[in-house]
């Protein structure tokens, strides 16, 4: 019996330690070039974008010498592929708010060269939602598989 728990325990050690990860190298906001790191990580801390460390699950920002002009990278874990892709949309969704903000004071303040900020923004807004609808699609995917795993069906890519 003693060997069988220590088999039993090894196994389940094992499962306790698979991670799903999604990464994405290059996300921009307009919003981050003008905001200093300790407040963007205050506010995501604040949202409950942050990485667990005990657990071994969450959000991971990373932070270049890009960022001064926007862009940061983004790495979502989880233990199941429904949870990696629920964090990602979240910070996807927390970066897609930060953004309409930050247009609403630009436009209140009505600043010069707006105009072209806008046609540029414009142009993220349009990346931006591809990401997000193909990381929506991605997570419906990976959810039917795992539902027709459950049931015993066959899967269908």
């Amino acid at each position: 019996m003693a060997g069988e728990a220590a088999i039993g325990g090894a196994a389940h050690q094992a499962a306790a330690t698979h991670r799903f990860f999604f990464a994405l190298d290059a996300i921009r906001n307009a919003a981050l070039s003008s905001t200093p790191a300790s407040r963007f990580f205050h506010t995501c801390w604040q949202e409950g974008l942050h990485f667990d460390v005990d657990h071994r699950v969450g959000v991971i920002f990373n932070l270049s010498d890009k960022y001064m002009m926007g862009v940061l990278g983004v790495i979502a874990v989880g233990v199941a592929p429904q949870d990696m892709y629920a964090t990602m949309q979240s910070v996807l969704s927390f970066i897609s708010a930060s953004e309409r903000k930050a247009a609403a004071a630009a436009a209140a303040a009505g600043g010069r060269g707006q105009e072209r900020q806008t046609i540029i923004g414009a142009d993220a807004v349009r990346a931006f939602r591809d990401i997000q609808a193909l990381v929506k699609y991605m997570s419906d995917k990976s959810q039917q598989v795992a539902s027709a795993l459950q049931s015993g069906a066959a899967v269908i890519p």
